[in-house]
């Protein structure tokens, strides 16, 4: 139970259940305001805990926190608490209690003429005060200076330990799981059907491009389809499973942009690295492609839409489906292989597997198995987000190839694409980039401590 101010607002916030993890599944905010009027027309504890449906336990931790936060009169405090334990030992031979209604004669006949919780809001509205004792001295108001004391806007519950168990605060019925996927994919598809019959195009299935829109025509076309799903996959989260949407991303009270940037920094300079090497290979399979003045008009919208896109696509199977996923099991390497798989599974559509379906499959089982190892890792979705944006954006603007499921005003094109090449690059990149990011395997740490050693010497 904490007590939690806005401005001259103040209201209890009671958790009345907790699970043995400890998160916060129901809290209620009870208006002290209303609390002390109750207090003042003298209503016994019974009546209290009625009103504001609280146990015994509850109405007692109610009382103390009123009193630590000098709310409430020590006197009045122990006059109740004496009240609470009468009652309490007011037993049948069965155990159950024989009292179960304390007479409002169990108080004081008559109630206290001004309560210090009362005086305290009056203070308030005169200019801000604080309470000392029976002593009121007029003082600049301090909403925060008690420990106890929270934004209103912050939640008022326990962090959870673990990313993957921020969806117990949630709505988790197996069946709004089913209502919300359904949803999403009835009515983003709905929604990007109207938006391209509006523009008087269609998308032609033999070849995956728009009929009649130019590259970054196509490109803008496509990423509707992803902005449409985002939308309606929010309002399904935030309404059907009554979370907040920050809680698809991190469990704590905001995003870690230095984590994010790291990541997409490191990936950025991984895949360069890549290209360089595939260059020295294979020189004759590339060629230098840009054009200025398309790339100049390309490379703005690539660098809003496909962070729109990486980042629907992450908190749908890191977010979403992996907190789902955690629901069935805690084993970190099923939670792994089955977010792999489910990643895997709707990108066969692509047109690189027409390259080698077996080695391309496995690519993305990689990829999206990785993502999940770095989201658990990191106990947040931002090193995944920093991640795959790098990824996607250095396939669109850096190099593209012939067999890309989006075609893209790039620096360099690729003839072709070895797709047993690309799962080699992808399985040594990914152990480096996971030592660079969080540096705690022993094998790694030893060489990069040996290679510092020597540079020093």
């Amino acid at each position: 139970m904490t007590l939690v101010r806005c401005g001259r607002e103040q209201s209890i916030s009671l958790v009345s259940s907790i699970t043995p993890r400890g998160y916060d599944l129901a809290a209620r905010k009870i208006s002290a305001r209303e609390v002390a009027s109750d207090i003042e027309t003298g209503l016994s504890n019974e009546e209290i805990g009625k009103k504001y449906n609280l146990s015994e336990k509850d109405t007692r931790r109610l009382f103390e926190k009123l009193v630590s936060a000098d709310l409430m009169t020590g006197e009045e405090h122990d006059r109740r608490i004496a009240c609470l334990v009468r009652s309490a030992d007011s037993r049948d031979g069965n155990g159950r209690r024989a009292v179960r209604k304390l007479a409002a004669t169990t108080l004081p006949e008559t109630p206290l003429a001004r309560t210090q919780l009362l005086e305290r809001f009056e203070c308030d509205d005169k200019a801000g005060s604080a309470v000392s004792g029976r002593d009121i001295e007029p003082v600049q108001p301090e909403p925060h200076s008690d420990p106890t004391v929270k934004d209103i806007h912050k939640d008022a519950g326990p962090t959870p330990a673990e990313f993957i168990d921020v969806s117990k605060q949630g709505q988790n019925q197996w069946w709004r799981y089913a209502v919300s996927i359904l949803f999403i994919l009835f009515f983003s598809n709905l929604m990007w059907g109207i938006v391209t019959a509006v523009l008087g195009t269609r998308l032609d299935k033999s070849t995956g491009d728009f009929v009649g829109a130019d590259t970054l025509g196509n490109y803008v076309l496509m990423h509707i389809g992803f902005l449409c799903y985002l939308v309606t996959f929010l309002l399904a989260v935030r309404f059907e499973h009554k979370r907040p949407i920050l809680s698809l991303i991190t469990r704590n009270q905001s995003i870690d942009w230095k984590k994010m940037g790291k990541s997409f920094g490191v990936f950025s300079a991984l895949l360069s690295l890549v290209l360089i090497g595939d260059y020295l290979l294979a020189p004759e399979t590339f060629e230098f492609s840009l054009n200025p003045d398309r790339f100049l008009l390309f490379a703005p919208v690539a660098l809003i839409l496909t962070p729109m896109q990486t980042t629907t696509e992450e908190i749908f199977f890191r977010g979403y489906l992996l907190q789902m996923t955690a629901f069935l099991t805690r084993n970190r390497f099923v939670l792994v292989f089955i977010s792999g798989v489910l990643f895997m599974l709707p990108h066969l559509v692509n047109p690189e597997t027409a390259l080698g379906f077996l080695p391309v499959s496995l690519t993305y089982f990689a990829i999206g198995a990785f993502l999940t190892l770095v989201t658990l890792k990191g106990n947040g979705l931002e090193s995944a987000l920093g991640l795959h944006a790098a990824n996607n954006l250095f396939a669109l603007l850096v190099v593209n190839h012939a067999n890309s499921s989006m075609k893209t005003e790039s620096i360099f094109f690729c003839s072709s694409l070895d797709p047993v090449g690309s799962l080699v690059s992808f399985c040594i990149i990914a152990p480096v980039f996971y030592v660079l990011i969080f540096g705690n395997v022993p094998l790694f740490s030893r060489i990069i401590d040996k290679c510092r050693d020597s540079v020093r010497c």
